[in-house]
């Protein structure tokens, strides 16, 4: 199946374009790591004071309950990581990610300190780094995935070059000299250096027992809270930039949780097609490819007039004369549920296909036959006569990018379940090239390529440029 030659321009998001909330994730807390050891001057409950009084607090340098921490994150470990942003009064949730890590499974030399394999669960996103290597699939969709090399170990600054900015703090803490001096920990936590550690480590409640650490970054005050038993961080607050260093902007709280099979993170990549970015891996695998008849659904113009193939097709199936050159480029829109609510971004990629067609036009010399562009809309069920003037005006009002195009411009096709189920939803909108008989060359979806009209021209000039014939198979 051909999904074009090349691939969308990577999306870069932000923070808030990661928060999805996983669902369905289940598993017990791991085995905890051995307790902080005590200094000796601390009192112990129902010491000099009876069991019955609060157990007294202690301070300890940062660098102790650091060392510590990097202990307890050698093994195998995992977390929930949810992200709340603060501003003011206002208080908004920004999502969830897991992170899981573990020890490489390929040993380095006798003496040498083992590296870590690690995966960032991104609500469908599965990234798994080890060795320099990030390798990215979907967990919705099981035929793609990307691959890229960072510099040394998981970080957020190593993977800034492959992924949206995350914060990953637990890699940061976990890193060998951590506790010297000032620690990036996040890429919006720069220069972190811890002034004080506080805490009641022989709590009698084991919930109760924690550090809390009091730092200060090159944006403001940080603070975090250290469980006093499992020496794992529970809590983190960092301010969003120096502009506001007295108030907190983003708030982490911590989750243990099993880290599964490490063996398993890492997915089979010779059963999948390798992609140039993140964004390709959230489009599914047609049923329809190249050298395929396109089978069209019933048809009428947005004007009310019907439309056989032959508004679309020039030429009967399979007939030779057909491969001679490109016919016809469709704008396919998946229309059919009315309770979208996306049109904004499908629209956005209606208007930039658009653009890109009538470039192609401008850029085409005046001996060359330009290809014929369609606009099909899909839905469930034509309009009928009364009702179309009410399907007009949502049309208009749903897709402006068509604003400038006339009524007999644009197509209805219904009922579009066939052609839905060859295309899948998720590959909608998409431009379909295909000869004069409808014999499909390439699908190319716009939603990798968002964002990226020389990359989608690029594409569409390659479906439309000279080829091998492929012979047409069977519907």
């Amino acid at each position: 199946m051909n999904v074009g030659h090349g691939e969308g321009q990577t999306r870069r998001w932000g923070i808030a374009a990661w928060a999805v909330v996983l669902g369905g994730l289940c598993g017990s807390v791991p085995s905890v790591a051995q307790p902080m050891p005590i200094p000796p001057a601390l009192p112990r409950p129902g010491s000099g004071g009876g069991g019955g009084q609060a157990t007294p607090t202690v301070q300890v340098e940062p660098s102790t309950v650091l060392d510590e921490m990097r202990k307890a994150l050698q093994d195998a470990w995992a977390e929930r990581v949810t992200i709340t942003v603060k501003t003011g009064e206002r208080t908004t949730r920004q999502g969830e990610y897991v992170l899981r890590s573990a020890p490489s499974a390929s040993g380095e030399a006798a003496g040498e300190v083992r590296g870590r394999r690690v995966l960032i669960e991104l609500g469908t996103l599965r990234c798994v780094v080890e060795g320099g290597e990030v390798v990215v699939h979907s967990a919705r969709h099981p035929s793609t995935y990307f691959q890229a090399s960072i510099k040394g170990e998981a970080s957020a600054e190593a993977l800034g070059s492959v992924l949206p900015m995350v914060l990953l703090p637990t890699l940061e803490l976990a890193r060998d000299g951590g506790g010297e001096g000032a620690m990036d920990l996040t890429p919006l936590t720069r220069e972190v250096r811890w002034l004080s550690a506080e805490g009641n480590p022989n709590a009698v409640a084991p919930d109760r027992a924690m550090w809390t650490l009091q730092g200060m970054s090159a944006q403001g005050p940080v603070m975090m809270v250290v469980d006093a038993q499992t020496s794992r961080v529970q809590r983190l607050v960092i301010p969003v930039s120096e502009k506001a260093p007295d108030r907190p902007g983003i708030e982490m709280v911590f989750t243990p949780m099993s880290p599964g099979e490490p063996a398993t993170w890492k997915p089979d990549v010779s059963k999948r097609r390798r992609v140039e970015s993140i964004a390709q891996l959230s489009m599914a695998q047609p049923a329809l490819g190249a050298g395929q008849v396109l089978t069209l659904p019933r048809m009428m113009s947005l004007a009310g007039a019907a439309a056989e193939r032959g508004v679309v097709f020039t030429a009967a199936p399979n007939t030779p004369t057909a491969a001679d050159g490109p016919a016809v480029v469709l704008l396919i829109v998946n229309d059919a549920r009315t309770n979208d609510t996306k049109p904004a971004p499908t629209d956005a990629l209606i208007a930039q296909a658009e653009m890109v067609m009538a470039k192609l036009r401008a850029e085409m010399k005046p001996t060359e036959k330009p290809p014929g562009y369609v606009r099909l809309l899909c839905v469930n069920e034509l309009p009928d006569a009364g009702g179309l003037e009410a399907f007009r005006s949502r049309v208009r009002s749903r897709w402006p990018a068509l604003a400038g195009v006339p009524d007999a411009g644009v197509l209805i096709g219904g009922p579009s379940e066939e052609l839905i189920r060859a295309m899948t939803p998720e590959m909608l909108p998409a431009l379909v090239i295909a000869r004069a008989d409808g014999v499909v060359r390439a699908v190319v979806p716009l939603e990798g390529y968002f964002n990226a009209p020389e990359q989608l021209l690029s594409e569409v000039k390659q479906g439309l440029g000279p080829r091998e014939e492929i012979r047409s198979k069977p519907e």
